[in-house]
């Protein structure tokens, strides 16, 4: 099935595999770049593109294996493709509101005004606005969605460039300037959940108090049987299982004495 609008000059940026699976028998191939990042873990701040990406490729190698030339493959390759539609005139970020999703919707957005090309840029978003996202959407749906898609306008792209900014350094004041001037009214409680990852003392952080709380909740503290619940719980995060493991397997190890 295709999708009526499909123009030449339309681009797609999609946030992860199991997204562009899910639009595959909508959109060209030729006119989509997967965006196989996880921007909200490890090192973003680099006084270039290139550092950028080496300091990425160590960390992503380091955490989940495979090599540097596996990243360069599969994630650096797909954001290279957005400089190379000559026709590119519009460009669709679908990207949902959870925390994972901003990160790299910020990322991405910054990345294309580097460019220095005029492009238009269009935000393919769910359409409630909550934490669950694409996933439950039929292909009738998602066309829907893209026919529906809002034109960022520069005021909303330059309030999520400063996000991306204000990230990347930890800037919480630089954050609540953004919000407070933005109109993008979930951008508040998508920083509060990022600061909320971030404590320098020893206490729990708010991902790691919640699983304890479901854990003690059900007298439980199997990975399996606690994961779906903490997926319900804390949507905002936008969590993958191999990153609410490790935070799991942190508390198990090293915080034991909080657990029933």
């Amino acid at each position: 099935m295709w999708s009526p609008s499909l123009e030449i000059n339309e681009f797609h940026i999609l946030n992860g595999d199991i997204l562009a699976q899910h639009v595959s028998s909508i959109l060209k191939q030729s006119q989509v770049c997967v965006a196989r990042e996880l921007l909200m873990e490890g090192p973003v701040n680099s006084a270039d593109l290139s550092e950028f990406w080496d300091k990425r490729a160590a960390y992503i190698e380091d955490k989940f294996g495979g090599g540097k030339s596996e990243y360069y493959d599969k994630v650096v390759s797909e954001f290279e493709k957005i400089n190379n539609g000559q026709n590119t005139r519009k460009i669709f970020l679908w990207f949902e509101y959870n925390l994972l999703c901003q990160v790299n919707l910020w990322f991405t957005i910054n990345l294309i005004l580097t460019k220095n090309r005029n492009y238009k840029m269009f935000w393919v978003r769910p359409k409630t606005q909550d934490w669950k996202g694409f996933d439950s959407c039929s292909t009738e749906q998602l066309i829907e969605l893209k026919l529906d898609a809002c034109q960022l306008s520069d005021g909303e792209i330059q309030s999520l460039i400063e996000c991306w900014k204000a990230y990347q350094t930890n800037d919480k004041v630089r954050f609540q300037k953004t919000i407070k001037s933005a109109s993008i009214e979930f951008l508040k409680e998508v920083s509060a959940a990022h600061f909320s990852r971030i404590i320098e003392s020893k206490e729990l952080t708010r991902p790691e108090k919640s699983l304890v709380e479901i854990s003690n909740s059900i007298h439980c503290k199997d990975f399996e049987t606690i994961f779906p619940l903490f997926s319900a719980k804390e949507e905002i995060f936008g969590y993958r299982d191999l990153q609410v493991n490790k935070l799991w397997s942190n508390i198990l190890n090293t915080h034991p004495e909080y657990l029933n």
